[in-house]
């Protein structure tokens, strides 16, 4: 008797029937998506929302917000994906229970807008929190000897300074007048005020929700019940409602196995998230550690059946040798498929140093970018030592022996060694920015110098291409690639933090905002603990924009 070998496809077949009866089942009811985000429940991403752009089974989208922690990229692709839900014939409402910048910046992408009766609007405008420990480290005897190539690099004055200087200071306040310039345009645009009136709403603030509805920033303040009531008005008594995991969970299954079963090369979207280290990386930890990294992307360019690559990256940089290992695998990727970097909330210093492999960059209009720069130095402990009675006395073949002990600072000599290795570093750095920009060094030079930009800024000024989301990036890959309707399959270098770390960090982000950056700055105090003496590539981390 002859067998016959069965396919993967066709044994995957029953499920993906079920899938589809699942959904004609919803589509007949038409339900209205529901999603809470607040507490642990995170906004989910753009690509996810987005999907209901494209869904026959959904009549609308109605969103309870309870506190935003996302940075704003983030809040920009979700917007987009709002509007693409509007456009898509599609309604969506918002429900406020509190209403800061970033709320009402997402929510002017609806249709309605209504807050709770007691909530005022909040509409203060963007602002940055710098913070300086240099003099918390020296009540213990602590000092951080640093030094930067560029003048803009201001990461090191978080532990060396208490105010920061000029350049660091005209950088911020260019970043935060091209946010605030975002979040007023967004709102004007989106609840069709001009201008005046927005800005006007801005000095004002907080507003009454009476004023707030009376300018046009909200349509109404409502109790849950009266929400209620005004959705059954728009949909009916009976409308069948659904919570968006839900939803999701059966959209995105569908979507996963009807691609999985057809046959046509695809795009890969590499997830790069984190700190940029050497190695391995910590188990469990999110970072892009180089050799996952490099492995990935070797294998992504060996596969025939990967028409393009897109790279989703979202770091704050790390150590520069990683990130020199991974731009020489993302250029080595690129001589045999198309590149497409996307940036997302952060990408700048040895994020940015990746992306400048990819054919082309596409941003995020408030994505922070830029920061070409480095930076080292090392925790010196002698002083504090010396308080807890612990002395120590250094023994030396050659006089540069002591050049990244932690007992000393660097003397001229040392000091004027370590800070040409930098310059030669931060040569490179720029040369890789140039080669990729396909411009020359002496145009790319001035924009560095450890600058952050906003998106919006770097296209124009040449660092990116264009404005764009991980969805732009498919689309743009699958044209470079010669496909017109791309596939695409997710890859990701390392596990997700922990759900409860995640959990932690949204509430605290939420209850208490300046406590976000605690853990930031330890963590980069203990990288430069490890690290003394190694080229780093990060942006300034003593930055909370909101």
């Amino acid at each position: 008797m002859a067998s016959f070998p069965l396919s993967p496809r066709l044994l995957a077949a029953p499920l993906w029937g079920a899938l589809v009866l699942r959904e004609r089942l919803l589509e007949r009811r038409r339900p209205v998506v529901e999603l809470y985000v607040g507490g642990r429940h995170v906004l989910p991403d753009a690509r996810a929302l987005r999907s209901i752009a494209d869904a026959p089974d959904v009549r609308g989208l109605h969103v309870q917000v309870d506190g935003l922690v996302e940075g704003w990229a983030s809040l920009a692709a979700a917007r987009e994906a709002l509007l693409a839900i509007r456009q898509a014939g599609k309604f969506v409402s918002f429900e406020l229970e509190r209403c800061t910048n970033a709320e009402l910046y997402l929510a002017s992408a609806a249709d309605r807008v209504w807050i709770r009766p007691m909530v005022q609007v909040q509409l203060f405008g963007v602002g940055a929190a710098l913070r300086f420990a240099g003099d918390a480290f020296a009540r213990f005897g602590l000092r951080f000897d640093m030094e930067s190539a560029g003048a803009y690099k201001s990461f090191g004055e978080t532990f060396t300074r208490s105010f920061p200087s000029a350049e660091n200071r005209e950088a911020m306040a260019d970043i935060v007048a091209g946010l605030e310039a975002e979040l007023e345009d967004a709102i004007a645009t989106g609840r069709k005020l001009t201008a005046d009136a927005v800005r006007a709403a801005v000095l004002a603030s907080p507003l009454d929700p009476e004023d707030a509805q009376r300018i046009g920033l909200i349509d109404g303040a409502l109790y849950p019940d009266a929400v209620n009531t005004e959705l059954e008005s728009l949909f009916g008594r009976e409308y069948a409602r659904v919570p968006f995991a839900r939803w999701h969970r059966v959209h995105a299954a569908r979507v996963r196995l009807e691609r999985w079963m057809e046959v046509r090369r695809r795009v890969a979207i590499v997830h790069m998230l984190g700190a940029v280290v050497d190695g391995d990386g910590n188990p469990g930890a999110q970072v892009i550690a180089a050799r996952p990294a490099v492995r990935a992307l070797d294998a992504l360019a060996e596969d025939d059946d990967v028409a393009a690559v897109v790279l989703d990256i979202r770091s704050p940089g790390g150590s520069a040798t990683a990130s020199d290992v991974i731009w020489r695998a993302v250029e080595r990727l690129g001589r045999r498929k198309p590149v497409v970097a996307v940036l997302g909330d952060v990408a700048a210093s040895g994020g940015y140093y990746i992306a400048v492999g990819a054919a082309e960059i596409l941003t995020g209009p408030n994505t922070l970018t830029g920061s070409i720069g480095v930076v080292g130095g090392k925790l010196v402990v002698g002083e504090a030592f010396g308080r807890l009675g612990v002395h120590t006395e250094l023994i030396l073949a050659a006089p540069g022996a002591s050049t990244f002990s932690a007992e000393t600072p660097f003397d001229p000599e040392q000091r004027e060694r370590f800070r040409a290795g930098l310059q030669r570093f931060y040569r490179a750095f720029v040369e890789r920015v140039a080669a990729g920009r396909r411009r020359p060094f002496d145009a790319v030079e001035p924009l560095a110098r450890g600058r952050v930009w906003t998106g919006r800024r770097a296209v124009e000024l040449g660092l990116a291409d264009r404005i764009g989301t991980v969805d732009d990036g498919i689309t743009r890959a699958g044209q470079l690639a010669g496909v017109s309707v791309p596939a695409s399959f997710d890859v990701r270098l390392g596990l997700p933090a922990p759900r409860w770390m995640r959990v932690a960090r949204a509430v605290v982000g939420q209850v208490a905002p300046e406590l976000r950056l605690l853990p930031r700055l330890s963590e980069v105090a203990q990288l430069l603990a490890e690290h003394p003496g190694v080229p780093l590539v990060l942006w300034p981390w003593d930055a909370e924009i909101r």
